[in-house]
C-alpha cells in the first residue's frame, strides 16, 4: 500500500500504524453511528426479553425459535440502520420481517428501558476492558521503573530541578496512581450491576413479566430497584464511568506532558522513540511527539463529555426527556475517543529510554535540602535553623 505521508524520510524507525491512526483521530475517516455500536447489544438484549417472554407464556415455543432464528441472521448480517429511527426500531422490524412473532417482541418493554439496557451492558464491558488495560498499564510501569530503579533524575517542584530521585521512582508513582484508576473501574461495575429491562417506561406494565429472569440471563446481579428510576436517571452511571475515564487520561495526559517536557531540546532527558512520533509537511528534521499530544487533546474531550453528562442530569424532568438521548453520544465519544489510550501508554513507556548520564549531571547540584537535614540531625539544631544557615552558605557562594 502507498505511504501517503508527507513526512518520515529522516526517520530511522517506521511510526507505528495505530499511532498514526490514533493520532489522526476522525480527521479522514466518519465517526461511527453512535447506535451502530449498541447493535450487538441490542440483540442480545432482545433475546433475553424473548425467552423472558416465553418463561412467562407470553411467547409459544415455536414463536421463540423463530425469534431466536432471526435474532440469531441478525448477528451474523447486521441490518442497515439506514432509514430508521434507532437501533432499537431496526432490530425489531428485521425480526418482524422474518416471523409474525417478532410483533410480540415489545410486550412489556419500552425503548426507555431498552435503550438503558443496551446502554448498560456496553459500559459493562467497556469499564471491565479499562480495569483490564489500566492494570496492564500499571504493570509495565512498575516492570519499567524496576528496570531503572538507580538511574538518577531529578525531581521537580514549580517546574523547576528540587531534589534527586530517580527514574525508576518517578515511573512507579504513576504506576500506582493508574491502579487506583483500575480499582475506580471496578467500583463502578459493582455500583451499577443492576438490569433496566421491564422497567418499560418507567411505570411498570401489565404484563407478567419476570425482570429477575432477564437480569439473570444478561448477568447482572439483580434487576432494577425502582421502575422510574431505571429510566429517568439516564445520565448517573454513564458520567460516573465517563469520571473514572477522565481520572485516567488526566494521568496519562500528566505523564504524556512531562515526558514532552523531558525530551524537548535543550532538555533531553529522555529519548523519544522514533515509532511515537511523527513528522512535518515543511521542516524535514522534525520528529513531534503527537502522540503525547494526542493523549492530551482526548483528556480534554473526556472532559467536556462529562460535563455535558453532569449537565444533562440537572436539567432534568421527572421521567423520560428526550434530550437524555444526547447522553448517549457524550457517553460514546469518550469511549471511542479514549479507549486506546492506556494500552499505547504502556507500549510508549516501555520505548523510552532515560539519558542517564545528563539526569544524573543535573543531581548533583540538587542536595542542598540533604544537607540541611544532615545539619540539624548531627548538631541537634531545628530545621529551620539548618535550613537558614545553609541559604546563607548558598548565597554567599553565588556571589563569590
Amino acid at each position: 500500500m502507498k505511504d501517503n505521508k508527507l513526512w518520515g524520510g529522516a526517520f530511522f524507525k517506521k511510526p507505528r500504524k495505530n499511532v498514526i491512526d490514533y493520532c489522526a483521530g476522525f480527521d479522514a475517516q466518519a465517526f461511527p453511528a453512535l447506535d451502530a455500536l449498541l447493535l450487538s447489544y441490542d440483540i442480545q438484549t432482545n433475546r433475553a426479553h424473548a425467552e423472558m417472554l416465553f418463561e412467562q407464556g407470553i411467547l409459544t415455543a415455536k414463536e421463540l425459535e423463530q425469534i431466536g432464528k432471526a435474532l440469531g441472521e441478525a448477528e451474523k448480517n447486521p441490518p442497515s440502520l439506514h432509514g430508521f429511527e434507532d437501533v432499537h426500531s431496526a432490530v425489531e422490524a428485521f425480526v418482524t420481517a422474518r416471523t409474525p412473532a417478532g410483533q410480540k417482541l415489545h410486550s412489556g418493554r419500552s425503548r426507555n428501558d431498552l435503550v438503558a439496557c443496551d446502554t448498560r451492558l456496553l459500559m459493562r464491558d467497556k469499564a471491565r476492558a479499562w480495569q483490564k488495560n489500566l492494570e496492564q498499564l500499571a504493570q509495565r510501569l512498575e516492570k519499567t521503573a524496576a528496570k531503572y530503579a538507580t538511574v538518577a533524575m531529578p525531581g521537580y517542584s514549580h517546574h523547576q530541578t528540587a531534589v534527586p530521585y530517580t527514574y525508576g521512582k518517578w515511573l512507579q508513582s504513576y504506576a500506582v496512581a493508574f491502579q487506583r484508576d483500575s480499582s475506580a473501574f471496578s467500583q463502578w461495575l459493582e455500583l451499577y450491576d443492576e438490569c433496566p429491562l421491564g422497567a418499560c417506561a418507567g411505570f411498570g406494565t401489565q404484563f407478567n413479566i419476570a425482570p429477575d429472569k432477564t437480569a439473570q440471563k444478561l448477568g447482572f446481579s439483580k434487576p432494577f430497584s425502582n421502575t422510574l428510576d431505571a429510566v429517568q436517571q439516564r445520565w448517573e452511571s454513564e458520567a460516573s464511568l465517563v469520571f473514572c475515564i477522565v481520572k485516567a487520561m488526566d494521568h496519562i495526559s500528566q505523564l504524556s506532558q512531562t515526558f514532552i517536557v523531558l525530551g524537548m531540546p535543550g532538555m533531553e532527558l529522555v529519548r523519544l522513540p522514533e515509532e511515537f512520533c511523527t513528522g512535518s509537511s515543511v521542516m524535514p528534521h522534525k520528529k513531534n511527539p503527537d502522540f503525547l499530544e494526542v493523549n492530551k487533546a482526548k483528556a480534554s474531550v473526556a472532559i467536556a463529555c462529562l460535563t455535558q453528562l453532569c449537565d444533562s442530569g440537572k436539567n432534568a424532568f421527572t421521567g423520560y426527556n428526550r434530550d437524555s438521548q444526547w447522553t448517549k453520544k457524550a457517553l460514546l465519544h469518550a469511549l471511542v475517543e479514549c479507549e486506546q489510550a492506556p494500552g499505547l501508554m504502556a507500549d510508549f513507556v516501555a520505548a523510552v529510554a532515560p539519558n542517564a548520564e545528563k539526569m544524573e549531571a543535573l543531581c548533583e547540584p540538587l542536595t542542598q535540602t540533604a544537607k540541611a537535614e544532615r545539619l540539624a540531625i548531627e548538631k541537634g539544631i531545628p530545621f529551620r535553623q539548618a535550613k537558614e544557615l545553609v541559604e546563607k552558605q548558598i548565597k554567599k557562594k553565588a556571589k563569590a
